[in-house]
């Protein structure tokens, strides 16, 4: 980080148990994730699950996880990025909106929900075949964030 102001205000902390993830996202003002990369990047998803708004990169799953449920941004704007910020953080009827869409959004995209759809597309492959219900069987996840 160049900016000498900033590095008294931001902490880099690496490495962080999933366990201490909740509370971080809760007290966190909004998560800011610009990446680039592809797959499927679960920290958005993780905030949104814990009420906290999301400004984002459009690059990516980051699009299709987010849904309308978090400001996009061009990655590669640092511009863009900061203008994102500012709004989420002046406006706060843009905030509320976020963390509600945020909250549905995860709620959407939760591994059971996931596993049902996928056993849905595994019948509809089969012809329904009954035998494939015993084969793979969906368990019920565990209750951590990663769930």
């Amino acid at each position: 980080m160049r900016a000498p102001s900033l590095r008294a205000r931001v902490r880099f902390l690496g490495f962080v148990p999933d366990a201490a993830l909740p509370a971080l996202y809760r007290g966190a003002s909004m998560l800011v994730f610009p990446s680039r990369g592809e797959g499927f990047d679960l920290p958005p998803l993780e905030a949104m699950a814990c009420g906290t708004p999301v400004v984002a990169g459009e690059a990516g799953s980051i699009p299709e996880i987010a849904d309308g449920a978090a400001l996009l941004v061009d990655p590669g704007d640092p511009a863009s990025i900061a203008s994102a910020m500012r709004r989420l953080c002046a406006d706060d009827g843009l905030r509320a909106r976020l963390v509600a869409k945020g909250l549905a959004r995860a709620a959407q995209l939760r591994w059971p929900a996931c596993a049902e759809a996928t056993m849905a597309v595994y019948r509809e492959a089969t012809g329904g075949s009954s035998s494939l219900r015993r084969t793979l069987r969906i368990s019920q996840p565990s209750t951590g964030m990663r769930s």
